[in-house]
């Protein structure tokens, strides 16, 4: 009898896709409450450590299910190919680079 193995092609996008999803159940059962304090980006105190974790962590954060579909979409579609072109390694520092390079926008430019 031959044993069913499941094997992920793409491990990096998705386990990127499940915490987002995991981000987006819990802000639903929060009434949004836990998508404000950790998955969104706006000004705060820089003596507030949540501050700096929301730089990172408002990439898994999404409105609502289709704003989440709609972006995981293409992401599911055009990432496994991304990742096994450059690898896991790089792809999660492009993934980092971008994260905070957007956070620290939104930061400075937008109130």
């Amino acid at each position: 009898m031959k044993k069913i193995v499941i094997r992920f092609n793409a491990p990096v996008i998705l386990t990127f896709a499940l915490l987002s999803l995991l981000a987006l159940l819990l802000g639903n059962w929060t009434n949004g409450a836990t998508t404000y304090q950790y998955f969104s980006v706006y000004r705060a105190s820089l003596s507030d450590p949540l501050t700096y974790l929301r730089v990172v962590s408002h990439v898994f954060g999404h409105a609502d299910f289709s704003h989440f579909s709609g972006n995981f979409l293409y992401i599911l579609m055009l990432g496994p190919g991304v990742e096994e072109k450059y690898g896991t390694k790089r792809l999660v520092g492009m993934m980092a680079v971008t994260a905070l390079i957007t956070g620290v926008m939104q930061v400075v430019l937008f109130p």
